[in-house]
């Protein structure tokens, strides 16, 4: 009989370490990464959570990969513009948060409403006004601090939604 080839049961420290870079708290400022819109918690204040140590990180969109998250000095950015209507009603309902070790979320790109079913119309333009002027200025401002142009998620996640209930089309 052959000697067992295991020395223990015990996680070796390489693998662990790469394991851990799977988390957002291992992101580097300018860097981008993809998780599921469920890492979100919105706290009885309206103010957004992302929990670094429970993120899992993604190098690309699919399926229900569909929230971009933005690493900058002090905390992340998030963008949601490739979320449908139903995910962000979903993603976005404030509920009892407790948690620690958040990161910081320093902002939410939120995708434009083109179906105002059920919704006030002139509210509706403005919020979509003031999304449009936020997208231009974020653009702006990662293209000059971190060089390069910006992709929106809804421009890059594969499976975008534009049968209707939110739809990003700068020409119209």
């Amino acid at each position: 009989m052959t000697k067992n080839p295991f020395e223990s049961n015990q996680l070796p420290p390489l693998i662990g370490r790469l394991a851990g870079e799977r988390r957002g708290d291992y992101m580097s400022p300018g860097e981008t990464t993809w998780t599921v819109p469920w890492m979100i918690d919105v706290d009885e204040d309206n103010r957004v959570h992302l929990s670094a140590h429970n993120l899992k990180r993604n190098h690309k969109p699919g399926g229900t990969v569909s929230l971009k998250v933005i690493k900058d000095e002090g905390g992340v950015y998030l963008d949601a513009t490739a979320l449908s209507q139903e995910e962000v009603s979903e993603t976005f309902e404030p509920k009892e948060v407790v948690r620690e070790g958040d990161m910081e979320v320093l902002g939410v790109l939120y995708p434009i409403i083109s179906d105002s079913r059920g919704l006030n119309t002139v509210e509706v333009a403005a919020f979509n006004e003031q999304q449009e002027q936020i997208h231009r200025e974020f653009a702006e401002y990662m293209t000059n601090t971190f060089g390069a142009d910006y992709q929106f998620a809804w421009q890059e996640y594969p499976g975008y939604r534009s049968l209707g209930d939110l739809l990003h089309d700068p020409d119209k």
